[in-house]
């Protein structure tokens, strides 16, 4: 089976952060977010309506990162998410103008880049293939709703990846579940499904995979 990632609750350090990514390991943590109003958002409905009625273009995942992919029919992030529609969505957000308040840790609230929030949606059978963040920063990943199925693999294992710029010729998103568990016990990977509440830091460099049960949605914070 595929490695299991460590957990930690309760307070978070730029120590620590770094020490893991000195170690290219991912981490769980569970309350970081605990009493702040994010919290209240357990289901598509509790969105607030600035948020729940924003526009959004889907596309078709692509099989190979920052490869053209078709764009499906525009809609609301509301919509996107009820219905259940094929494809994903990713963009940035400006946290204050929808009304979604959310305070990062201290340790890292003043440790990032100026391009505000990003934030995932996407639908059961919708992927991110195989990659490595080319930007070459960290990042902490808060799922706000749904599941998703994170595969990651430390940089040291690329060998294993065949690597083509920043995505790999490892087609996870054609094969079973269970071969994909294979495969990652076989490279050195680590395996995780991501639960509403909790956070996933990723250091910089390693590859991930993600694959959605639930109609899902994800804020990240890219730390310098």
């Amino acid at each position: 089976m595929p490695k299991t990632l460590k957990r930690k609750k309760g307070l978070i350090s730029r120590k620590l952060l770094l020490e893991l990514a000195v170690k290219q390991e991912p981490m769980i943590f569970n309350g970081l977010f605990d009493g702040q109003p994010i919290r209240q958002i357990k289901s598509i409905k509790d969105l607030p309506p600035t948020w729940a009625n924003q526009p959004v273009q889907p596309r078709v995942p692509p099989e190979r990162l920052n490869y053209p992919s078709s764009i499906l029919a525009a809609t609301t992030v509301a919509n996107f998410l009820s219905e259940r529609a094929a494809g994903y969505v990713y963009g940035r957000l400006d946290l204050p103008t929808i009304n979604l308040p959310i305070a990062f840790p201290e340790a890292i609230a003043n440790w990032g880049t100026s391009t505000g929030t990003g934030y995932y949606m996407a639908n059961p059978g919708a992927f991110t293939h195989l990659h490595f963040d080319a930007n070459g920063l960290h990042n902490l990943h808060y799922q706000v709703i749904g599941k998703k199925r994170f595969f990651l693999f430390p940089e040291h294992c690329s060998k294993y990846l065949a690597p083509h710029e920043q995505s790999s010729r490892i087609y996870l998103e054609r094969i079973a579940l269970a071969e994909r568990r294979h495969f990652a016990n076989y490279a050195g990977g680590y395996e995780y499904v991501l639960k509403p509440g909790e956070s996933l830091f990723v250091p910089a460099f390693m590859w991930h995979y993600v694959d959605y049960e639930q109609p899902g949605m994800s804020l990240s914070k890219h730390l310098v």
